[in-house]
Parts: structure tokens; C-alpha cells; sequence
């Protein structure tokens, strides 16, 4: 009898280890399989107990932004136009039989907004939260950059400043390509004439839309392209393809400096275009 109990306290003691390291994407996965919404940024974070983590968002007016987060009994999620404010209050609030708790706002101003994310427990979470829109808007003109900042106690650890993210700059990156009489300065152009259906897909009639973010870097090379949505593996794989494939842009700038830029740029698979 001691050794079952001896090996079942070895078993739960291996669980919880291993299960916070994997915490932040399952989460994610969960809140990406419950919305149609059109996916934005994603925000991960550590928390102490009882900790708080902050992020900056320029978010645009007229448009319909969707927040969820998870689990309901250990995260709290707040938005406010300024920090000293009180949270802005969501036009809706609900919360799923899984836990997962969405919130809904719109804004008649352009403007910084601030995402406070909250531990209510007594103990270390990992954490992810999800930024949708929920209308068909170009992601490129809705969020124009987002600043993560450190949590509470990170600031007490660390004097690195807050790393920031460009989705609009003064200069945005500039696609061409040119290929004997071929000459695109669209990247969507460029994108439908690299396109090559899988024939899996194309096979099993799979159509569909895969939302892949990546950077045009300092130098105008194409980094850290991953699928945000997905459709089919094969879908997947050649969206990835045609963006890693794309030739050097110019770079963007933002005050006369060259910056990294990033996209969350949708590839259709469409069968009646073949």
C-alpha cells in the first residue's frame, strides 16, 4: 500500500510540473476554437500569485472588439482608456459551461487602450488571452501597435524596457516583385500567383481561409511566420510556403528608423479560382 501511495505522489508531483509548460497554448487553442471572430493578437503571460501584467493597445474606432479569457475563477481581465481610470465597462459579458469568458466593446474613438491581466489566486498561472475582431475588417488597420509590459513583479527584477510592436508605422513596408514582364507591387497579387492548391485539399474539397502572421524585419526579410487559424495541415503548410517564399521588402520606419513591422495576413483557398 506504501508504494502505490509513494507512486501515485511521484505521478501528481511529475503533473504538476509538466502541466504549466504547456498551459499558455492549450489555453490559447481553447479560446481560438470558440470564436469565428477574426483573430488579432494574442496575449501570454506568467503570473504570480496574485500578480498583474499590463499591455498597450491602439485600437480603432467603430469597430467591434471581442476579448476572451480563461478560467473564469482564476483570471480577471480589465480595459481602461487610462491606466488611473475605472475598467470600461463591456457592451456584453458572458460566460461559457467551459469557463471561458468573453467580453465585447466598441469605441466611437481611436485611441491607447490598456489590458490589465489579473491573478486571483494564491498560486503561480500561465495564461493566455485572446483580441478578436468581429467584423470583416482588414486586421492591418485595426490594431496599430500594442506595448507588452512587465508584470508587477518583473518590474521589481528588471530595468529592460517594455518591448514594442508595429502592426502601422509612418513608412509601412513595401512589397515588389518583379519577374520577366511580371511586376507586383501588391502582395495579395503576388500571393494568388505563387498559390499552389494541395492537391490533398483539392482532392478532399477543402476551401478555406489561414490567417498567418509573420514579421517584414529591419532589413526586409520575412521572420517568424505561424499560422493564427488554420484550416487543413496541407492549407496550412502552403500558406507558410508562399510567405517565406516572398522576396525582400523594403523596410518600414517609424521617426526615420527602420523597424520590425508585423502582419496578420489572410491566404484564401478557393476552389472555383482554380
Amino acid at each position: 500500500m506504501k508504494k502505490i501511495i509513494l507512486c501515485i505522489s511521484i505521478f501528481l508531483l511529475f503533473s504538476q510540473i509538466k502541466g504549466p509548460a504547456q498551459e499558455n497554448h492549450e489555453i490559447l487553442n481553447l479560446l481560438m476554437a470558440q470564436t469565428d471572430n477574426m483573430y488579432l493578437k494574442d496575449f501570454k503571460t506568467n503570473l504570480a500569485p496574485g500578480g498583474i501584467s499590463h499591455f498597450s493597445v491602439v485600437l480603432s474606432k467603430n469597430k467591434n472588439y471581442e476579448i476572451f479569457s480563461y478560467p473564469a475563477n482564476e483570471v480577471q481581465v480589465s480595459l481602461y482608456d487610462k491606466k488611473e481610470n475605472n475598467p470600461i465597462s463591456a457592451l456584453q459579458e458572458d460566460v461559457n459551461e467551459k469557463g471561458i469568458i468573453s467580453k465585447k466593446y466598441r469605441f466611437t474613438e481611436t485611441g491607447v487602450y490598456h489590458l490589465e491581466i489579473k491573478n486571483k489566486t494564491h498560486k503561480k498561472i500561465n495564461t493566455a488571452i485572446l483580441l478578436t475582431l468581429a467584423q470583416k475588417d482588414d486586421p492591418e488597420e485595426v490594431i496599430i501597435s500594442f506595448t507588452a509590459n512587465k508584470t508587477e513583479k518583473e518590474k521589481k527584477t528588471t530595468t529592460t524596457e517594455a518591448e514594442e510592436l508595429f502592426f502601422v508605422v509612418e513608412e509601412m513596408p513595401k512589397f515588389r516583385y518583379k519577374e520577366g514582364d511580371k511586376i507586383f507591387t501588391d502582395f495579395k497579387d503576388y500571393i494568388k500567383y505563387e498559390l499552389n492548391y494541395p492537391p490533398e485539399a483539392k482532392e478532399q474539397k477543402i476551401e478555406g481561409r489561414v490567417y498567418i502572421q509573420f514579421t517584414v524585419n529591419k532589413e526586409g526579410y520575412i521572420q517568424d511566420a505561424k499560422v493564427m487559424r488554420g484550416v487543413h495541415p496541407a492549407l496550412n503548410q502552403e500558406a507558410l510556403r508562399i510567405i517565406y517564399s516572398s522576396p525582400r521588402w523594403k523596410p518600414g520606419k517609424q521617426r526615420g528608423h527602420k523597424v520590425n513591422v508585423s502582419f496578420t495576413f489572410p491566404i484564401v483557398f478557393k476552389l472555383n479560382n482554380q
